[in-house]
Protein backbone atom coordinates (compact mmCIF):
# COMPACT_ATOMS: atom_id res chain seq x y z
CA UNK A 1 0.00 0.00 0.00
CA UNK A 2 1.21 3.53 -0.79
CA UNK A 3 0.37 6.65 1.20
CA UNK A 4 1.02 10.02 -0.46
CA UNK A 5 1.59 13.28 1.42
CA UNK A 6 2.95 16.45 -0.24
CA UNK A 7 4.30 14.56 -3.29
CA UNK A 8 6.22 12.14 -1.03
CA UNK A 9 4.96 8.57 -1.17
CA UNK A 10 5.46 6.21 1.75
CA UNK A 11 5.28 2.51 0.96
CA UNK A 12 4.28 0.10 3.70
CA UNK A 13 6.16 -2.93 2.38
CA UNK A 14 9.94 -2.58 2.09
CA UNK A 15 11.18 -2.93 -1.48
CA UNK A 16 14.57 -4.20 -0.28
CA UNK A 17 13.66 -6.94 2.21
CA UNK A 18 9.86 -7.26 1.77
CA UNK A 19 9.02 -6.65 5.44
CA UNK A 20 5.68 -5.06 6.37
CA UNK A 21 5.87 -1.78 8.27
CA UNK A 22 3.35 0.40 10.15
CA UNK A 23 1.73 3.40 8.42
CA UNK A 24 3.82 6.02 10.21
CA UNK A 25 7.21 4.37 9.53
CA UNK A 26 9.65 6.33 7.38
CA UNK A 27 12.21 3.54 7.23
CA UNK A 28 12.00 -0.24 7.34
CA UNK A 29 12.05 -1.65 10.87
CA UNK A 30 14.01 -4.70 9.70
CA UNK A 31 16.69 -3.40 7.29
CA UNK A 32 16.41 0.40 7.86
CA UNK A 33 15.86 1.05 4.14
CA UNK A 34 13.96 4.29 3.43
CA UNK A 35 10.27 3.81 2.69
CA UNK A 36 9.86 7.31 1.22
CA UNK A 37 9.72 7.97 -2.52
CA UNK A 38 10.47 11.63 -3.33
CA UNK A 39 8.49 13.40 -6.10
CA UNK A 40 5.93 10.60 -6.38
CA UNK A 41 3.72 10.91 -9.45
CA UNK A 42 0.37 9.13 -9.36
CA UNK A 43 0.19 6.62 -12.26
CA UNK A 44 -3.55 7.27 -12.64
CA UNK A 45 -2.76 10.87 -13.61
CA UNK A 46 -0.58 9.72 -16.51
CA UNK A 47 -3.05 7.05 -17.61
CA UNK A 48 -5.79 9.66 -18.08
CA UNK A 49 -3.72 12.42 -19.67
CA UNK A 50 -3.08 12.29 -23.43
CA UNK A 51 0.46 11.82 -24.63
CA UNK A 52 1.56 13.99 -27.54
CA UNK A 53 4.78 12.00 -27.86
CA UNK A 54 3.13 8.81 -29.09
CA UNK A 55 3.62 7.63 -32.65
CA UNK A 56 -0.13 7.54 -33.29
CA UNK A 57 -0.45 11.28 -32.75
CA UNK A 58 2.60 12.00 -34.90
CA UNK A 59 1.18 9.92 -37.74
CA UNK A 60 -2.18 11.70 -37.37
CA UNK A 61 -0.56 15.14 -37.57
CA UNK A 62 1.56 14.14 -40.57
CA UNK A 63 -1.55 12.77 -42.30
CA UNK A 64 -3.43 16.01 -41.71
CA UNK A 65 -0.50 18.05 -43.03
CA UNK A 66 -0.24 15.84 -46.12
CA UNK A 67 -3.99 16.15 -46.75
CA UNK A 68 -3.87 19.94 -46.38
CA UNK A 69 -0.89 20.15 -48.76
CA UNK A 70 -2.66 17.89 -51.28
CA UNK A 71 -5.89 19.94 -51.16
CA UNK A 72 -4.03 23.24 -51.57
CA UNK A 73 -2.04 21.88 -54.52
CA UNK A 74 -5.24 20.60 -56.20
CA UNK A 75 -6.88 24.00 -55.73
CA UNK A 76 -3.85 25.71 -57.29
CA UNK A 77 -3.92 23.32 -60.27
CA UNK A 78 -7.66 23.77 -60.72
CA UNK A 79 -7.68 27.59 -60.59
CA UNK A 80 -4.43 28.28 -62.50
Amino acid sequence: MIYVHDSVAIIMQCMQCGASNPENAKSCQLCMNSLEIEDYKDPAFYAESPSWNSYGNIILILGLLFTAFFLVSMLLVFFF
